[in-house]
């Protein structure tokens, strides 16, 4: 049985209505964050089923998440995104009853109802429809550049091909759970899977606004940030039958892949 006939099959059953949109937020080590990143999602006032998926902090992430009334599962240790990402997409698709599904970052700094509600709604659309899409936001992060004794903060726009803000119809979601990656590397692995596996059916969504944190702090940090951005475009660049044998390479243990992008 393919993913679209387990969709099919389950829509049926509860007369294709599916109650809520689902936000998932992957979460390591952000106790100092993660509170604010869920109120400002409650902030929107839209009604919404909230997920925080803990992926194995050291810290107290996990309690400040439930102080906020919010459900929370964790990983036993830390496993990267990628494995709270499918962790949090399985879990929704068996417990909750969905219309859409949302990925935030755990570092938000400003979500915009009307942002939110473009990711929401084009996904709900499409799970009636019956499509699979995947929904790309326009993300901002906060950067702090340095021009020798100086510090000039201010946001500037991640690179398409690494946002970590996305939707999904469910048909889409339920494509995700017959893939067969499931442990690639940390980082921004997982947008570069996602972009190639939804390569077909991808939609940006450009007045999808959301601004997050980031790490880019130091010159070194700008400088992995630039070497990600160049190997992100080249990924982009590719042709579909080369890009099939780049991700053959991530699931190779040894693969510089994985050592360039841990």
């Amino acid at each position: 049985m393919s993913f679209l006939d387990i969709f099919r099959a389950k829509s049926d059953r509860v007369n294709n209505h599916y109650t809520k949109p689902t936000i998932i937020i992957p979460a390591y080590n952000e106790e100092q964050l993660i509170r604010r990143t869920i109120d400002l999602v409650k902030s929107t006032g839209l009604d919404v089923n909230i997920l925080v998926v803990n992926d194995g902090s050291t810290d107290n992430t996990a309690g400040f998440a439930r102080s906020r009334n919010v459900d929370v599962i964790s990983l036993p240790r830390n496993l990267g995104k990628t494995a709270a990402f499918f962790l949090g997409v399985r879990f929704a698709l068996k417990e909750y009853s969905n219309d859409a599904i949302v990925v935030l970052d755990a570092d938000l700094v400003n979500v915009p109802r009307k942002s939110l509600e473009l990711l929401i709604n084009n996904a709900i659309k499409t799970t009636k429809e019956r499509k699979i899409r995947m929904f790309v936001g326009n993300q901002f992060e906060r950067v702090t550049k340095y021009s020798g004794k100086k510090s000039y903060p201010g946001f500037s726009s991640c690179p398409e091909g690494l946002v970590g803000i996305r939707s999904f119809s469910i048909p889409a979601a339920y494509k995700l759970m017959a893939s067969q990656f499931r442990s690639l590397p940390r980082r921004f692995a997982i947008e570069y899977f996602l972009n190639d596996y939804f390569a077909d059916s991808l939609v940006i969504l450009k007045n999808a606004k959301i601004y997050t944190e980031n790490a880019i702090r130091t010159e070194s940090g700008k400088k992995q940030q630039e070497e990600l951005r160049t190997y992100s475009m080249s990924m982009i660049g590719l042709k579909r039958s080369k890009r099939e044998k780049t991700f053959e390479e991530f699931r190779r243990i040894g693969s510089p892949l994985r050592a360039r992008l841990r």
